[in-house]
């Protein structure tokens, strides 16, 4: 019972530091530009000129991080988060919920 709590807590810290980290790299504005052409970049798209967006080919992955990686729109960086990623941080989010209630049952159990 002991190793299990361990892992759940492990695991509730692992991907609640990584849900925070991301939300601080992409939600920050005009720093999340900086890492969103990092990504898009490696993605292979052409890189943001001044009057256009980046261009990625159809079906890239780093399409979501196109209006970031735009000086203009990095500005806006928390809401086109929220737009962009807005399934993927509330799932990610209620898994460190779930995470973190397994945690707290599985110490509640082993209380006297």
């Amino acid at each position: 019972m002991q190793h299990t709590r361990r892992f759940f807590k492990w695991a509730f810290w692992l991907v609640t530091s990584g849900l925070m980290a991301f939300c601080l790299l992409f939600g920050i504005p005009f720093s999340s530009g900086m890492a969103a052409r990092k990504v898009v970049a490696w993605a292979g798209c052409t890189p943001a000129s001044f009057g256009m967006q980046a261009v990625c080919p159809a079906g890239s992955l780093a399409e979501p991080f196109v209006p970031l990686s735009h000086w203009f729109t990095s500005g806006f960086a928390p809401l086109v988060l929220a737009v962009n990623f807005g399934g993927m941080l509330a799932a990610w989010a209620s898994l460190c919920v779930a995470l973190g209630l397994i945690w707290l049952v599985l110490g509640l159990q082993q209380a006297p």
